[in-house]
């Protein structure tokens, strides 16, 4: 199954992923269907309708609109079958518009896969697109040579974070994505120029060990990181990480596979929260399930809309929330990743066997002590070392309002963090109705 959410027009990014499916076709490979998710306003939810039913003539790929009125009858069939209550359930799963809110977008995501019986999800952005010209180049083409092999069969096409053991031979690799091209990072670009140590300083607040932070530079930030990797990288994560995304290259949520393993991880949730929608990839890594870093990179353009909400108060809230996420997980995989996955042992096959009760209670502990003074410490890092410091008028009142809301954000969080704990508590259940309703939608 390929899937694109957006919240945008979505024509382009349509085309795009329905060449990288009719490439996967002429090799003889069924590509299953194109799903669309949408959540945005109601002039581009018509102006996507439209230019998706003229697209469904030019292609027998099959093509599934989704709105975000069918979604929310998917909710309801859930708390139907579930008992649930329709609030518990729309205050974890809808992603309401407006709301910024990217692990819920992600979980829609992979319920769609669960109601129409898909193993495998290739997601891919509405404001990204493959490369055109050679299909080698497709993302599609590196996420199929590794999705779904056992790291055995492809650990002489890879280099490795660490050394292999024996017991990891026979592992599938559940997770296979690359990185972005093109200018998709803009107000960083203009704060550095003000100041050269703003990615350092960022790097930092969002914990990545200062040994480490040369080395982020170069993958994800200097102007020639495209040819920084000619090999894909197998990430296994035997021994614990040192990081939050694992290693400096790693999967991007718009050009990413994943095999099964989002049945039971779902993405933390929270308005604004940027960096939630990677929590199955890196909860999933740290608990040894394989992913690969592949090489064939994704074209990822803003728009004039996007450039005008980096800038705002909201895009670098978003940042202090993925500053705190970091912390969070930082601290989970060094207080509590050893009690469900100590060095050596599979954690996710544990998960699998005997239920999301231990993982829920160590997220919990681990969110309980959490230490607010350094929390509140990272938002106003965030202020004084990177906004401040520019000496750009725009950013005066962003940062005057980050710090006059910062208790507010942490409480914010702490919500996030609750939420997004109960829907891990009861996430496999959701997927068990949703592949047993399944959809109407099926087409052979």
């Amino acid at each position: 199954m390929f899937a694109i959410p957006t919240n945008r027009p979505v024509l382009a990014a349509a085309q795009s992923i329905l060449r990288e499916m009719t490439s996967m076709r002429k090799r003889g490979m069924d590509p299953e269907e194109l799903i669309i998710l949408d959540n945005g306003p109601s002039p581009v939810v018509e102006q996507n309708r439209r230019d998706i039913e003229e697209l469904r003539k030019e292609t027998s790929i099959p093509i599934i609109y989704h709105d975000l009125d069918d979604q929310m009858q998917w909710i309801r069939e859930l708390a139907e079958q579930s008992g649930r209550h329709i609030a518990e359930l729309t205050s974890l799963l809808y992603p309401f518009p407006g709301e910024g809110d990217y692990g819920k977008v992600f979980n829609m995501i992979y319920l769609a896969a669960a109601r129409y019986g898909r193993k495998v999800v290739h997601r891919r952005d509405s404001d990204c697109f493959a490369p055109q010209g050679d299909e080698e180049l497709y993302p599609v083409w590196g996420e199929i040579q590794f999705i779904g092999k056992r790291v055995a069969e492809i650990q002489h096409l890879t280099d490795t974070c660490e050394p292999l053991v024996t017991a990891l031979q026979q592992e599938e690799i559940w997770i296979a994505g690359s990185d972005y091209t093109g200018n998709w990072n803009v107000n960083i670009e203009s704060l550095q120029e003000r100041n050269e140590q703003t990615l350092p300083q960022l790097l930092r607040i969002l914990s990545i060990p200062e040994s480490r932070i040369p080395d982020y530079i170069t993958a994800k930030y200097s102007d020639d990181h495209l040819s920084g990797r000619s090999r894909p990288l197998l990430i296994t994560c035997q021994h614990a990480p040192d990081v939050p995304e694992i290693v400096p290259y790693y999967p991007e949520c718009g050009n990413i596979a994943m095999k099964e393993i989002f049945e039971w991880i779902p993405n933390f949730i929270g308005s604004r929260c940027i960096g939630f929608d990677y929590h199955t990839y890196i909860l999933g890594a740290l608990l040894k399930v394989p992913a690969v870093y592949h090489t064939n990179r994704i074209i990822h353009a803003h728009d004039n809309n996007r450039k005008e909400l980096d800038g705002s108060y909201n895009y670098w809230k978003g940042m202090a929330k993925l500053a705190d996420y970091n912390l969070f997980i930082t601290e989970f995989r060094i207080r509590y990743l050893d009690q469900i996955a100590p060095e050596g042992v599979n954690g996710f096959r544990d998960l699998k066997e005997q239920g999301p009760s231990t993982l829920v209670r160590l997220l919990s502990e681990c969110h309980a002590g959490l230490d607010r003074s350094v929390r509140l410490g990272l938002i106003h890092d965030l202020v004084h070392r990177l906004l401040l410091p520019s000496g750009l008028a725009e950013y005066l009142p962003v940062a005057e309002e980050l710090e006059r809301r910062a208790e507010e954000l942490v409480d914010e969080l702490d919500d996030d963090y609750r939420r997004s704990i109960a829907l891990q508590a009861i996430w496999q259940e959701l997927v068990e109705i949703s592949g047993r309703v399944g959809s109407p939608y099926v087409q052979a």
